[in-house]
């Protein structure tokens, strides 16, 4: 290509992909999809241009391909390979989508059907529990960055984008003693009003909390169709942002449960420590409001930041069984909802959802109610794990079998002695 030319069709970009068609255009960088001329897989390619800001994209692009090596989910697009053409232009490949990205449905389709827009939610907690598992917090979640696809059973997934302004450990003493003159990314605001409040005031505050307000903001304008606190400019939406109260979810829509919008709510708390804590909080406050599967989502949540050794709060792990019921049957949801309007907490008693969580993961052993649990320290069949002090209840998989094997003998026996039975009858 000559230098600095426009992309088109055919072209060969890096001497190895051809250009199919134009994706995307922004103010600093084009993308284009293109398949590698050996192996014919199709690839997204992200281009900055040589101006000012195509400078300050390829910050971005180095952020997202540094991601990329931390973060790997099936909620998170993956990022391949960045490197430099030869008129000096970078450039990044990434995983193609098929789709459109919830911006598009959004704006296409309105408000979403309350499962949806859970089961939606709950896919793009999984991949930010991966993110916030090694420390890395995106900063940026709104709509245009959630991608929506589809698998190979044609079911709906998620796919987290664009890595550029995320925060990684140890990054701002980077920022600090890299060139003055270089526009440090720690300092971008995001997108208004999916930016909280603590890092619009200070950059370096954003935490994972900071993502859960996005989060907060997502789920408001699925359910209800609109944004909290809109404006007529970015920065009169971040004053809203700061100083106003979070707008009623119900306007315009009445089958919203006030359990769900006090979750909302919550997420949308000026002061972080308001908020929920980590992922998990919110992932089983909402499973209840998701589809059949929404259950095993937001455990597989809690097991990713356990994993990365983030504890949820000891509610969470230390519960007793109320329930046997399927997974995510509409029994359990209504349990679920019946005892949190008991509650005068804002939202659902995250003990309450893990503990039908615990009883949707003993589903197929007898329904019993048990005695508060002891103290951890006190049980036994409790592990530590490495680098923590505190103990983490496991589950004998030995003695599950064992128990399962005995019963399926019992059964069996007792199967033997009716055909005994019935065979001395015929005889009479």
């Amino acid at each position: 290509m000559e230098s600095h030319a426009v992309i088109q069709s055919g072209d060969v970009v890096a001497g190895e992909y051809r250009v199919d068609r134009l994706l995307a255009r922004g103010s600093a960088t084009t993308v284009v999809a293109a398949r590698h001329l050996n192996e014919y897989a199709r690839f997204a390619i992200k281009i900055a241009d040589a101006s000012a800001e195509g400078r300050r994209a390829v910050e971005r692009l180095e952020r997202q391909l540094r991601a990329s090596l931390l973060v790997v989910h099936e909620n998170v697009a993956g990022v391949y390979e960045l490197g430099v053409l030869d008129d000096g232009r970078h450039y990044l490949v990434m995983e193609y989508l098929q789709g459109d990205d919830l911006g598009v449905l959004h704006d296409e389709r309105g408000p979403l059907a309350l499962e949806r827009a859970v089961d939606l939610v709950l896919q793009t907690c999984q991949g930010l529990a991966e993110a916030h598992g090694v420390g890395v917090v995106h900063r940026d979640v709104n709509p245009s960055h959630l991608f929506v696809t589809r698998d190979s059973h044609g079911r709906e997934r998620i796919k987290l984008l664009d890595f550029g302004s995320a925060h990684f450990p140890g990054l701002l003493a980077e920022d600090r003693k890299s060139d003055p003159s270089r526009i440090s990314l720690s300092m971008e605001p995001g997108t208004p009003p999916f930016v909280a409040p603590e890092q619009l005031l200070h950059h370096e505050h954003a935490d994972s909390r900071s993502d859960i307000w996005s989060l907060g903001v997502l789920l408001y304008v699925l359910l209800s169709g609109k944004r909290p606190f809109a404006a007529e400019s970015p920065a009169r939406s971040c004053s809203l942002v700061l100083n106003e109260p979070t707008p009623s979810l119900h306007g315009g829509r009445n089958d919203i449960p006030p359990v769900l919008a006090r979750i909302v709510y919550r997420c949308l708390e000026k002061d972080p420590g308001e908020r929920f804590q980590d992922l998990s909080e919110l992932a089983v406050s909402l499973a209840a409001f998701g589809s059949r599967g929404a259950m095993d989502v937001a455990q597989r949540v809690a097991s990713s930041l356990v994993g990365a050794g983030i504890r949820p709060r000891e509610a969470l792990s230390t519960v007793p069984v109320i329930a046997d019921l399927p997974n995510g049957s509409p029994d359990q949801r209504n349990i679920f909802r019946r005892e949190t309007r008991k509650l005068d907490d804002d939202v659902p008693d995250p003990a309450l959802v893990a503990a039908l969580l615990a009883a949707n993961a003993r589903r197929e052993e007898p329904a019993v109610e048990v005695a508060p649990a002891e103290p951890l320290a006190e049980r036994p069949g409790v592990a530590t794990p490495i680098g923590s002090t505190s103990p983490v209840p496991f589950v004998d998989a030995a003695r599950t079998r064992r128990l399962r094997i005995l019963v399926a003998l019992v059964v069996a026996a007792l199967a033997i002695l009716a055909g005994v039975a019935v065979q001395r009858l015929l005889m009479i």
